[in-house]
């Protein structure tokens, strides 16, 4: 193929531009990947601790109410987070961290958000090159 040297700008400019394009549409994808695991993370170690726990909480409500939510922000982009909707949202700071009890003491921490933070700790960076190797 020939190219005009007055062309050569815009075409190589072009050839970039449609690369951008793959490796954001690669970049979404893994984010959207890891989002899924990391619930998945959340959820299951939530329902390892609803089987230890005698809380009184129900816990498949709670489990029920994780979502991803996506936030679009024009400086970062699109960010994913694993979250409880409404109105299970409010035992998630209390299971986590514990709370003062009426009569004196605290209850203990249920920790369950820890794991899927671990994981994508670990798994982030596997992901998001596998995705980006995958490109044509």
């Amino acid at each position: 193929m020939k190219i005009d040297p007055v062309d050569f700008g815009p075409v190589v400019s072009g050839i970039l531009q449609a690369y951008s394009e793959d490796v954001a549409k690669a970049q979404s994808a893994a984010f959207d990947e890891l989002a899924e695991s990391a619930k998945e993370k959340v959820v299951e170690a939530a329902r390892k601790q609803s089987t230890v726990a005698d809380t009184g909480h129900d816990w498949h409500q709670y489990i029920s109410a994780f979502q991803i939510v996506k936030e679009t922000d024009t400086k970062t982009g699109t960010t994913r987070i694993v979250c409880v909707k409404g109105p299970q949202y409010r035992l998630t700071h209390l299971l986590e961290n514990g709370h003062a009890l009426r009569n004196g003491g605290r209850t203990r921490k249920f920790p369950h958000f820890a794991d899927g933070q671990e994981y994508l700790d670990k798994e982030a960076e596997k992901v998001l090159t596998n995705k980006l190797e995958a490109i044509p």
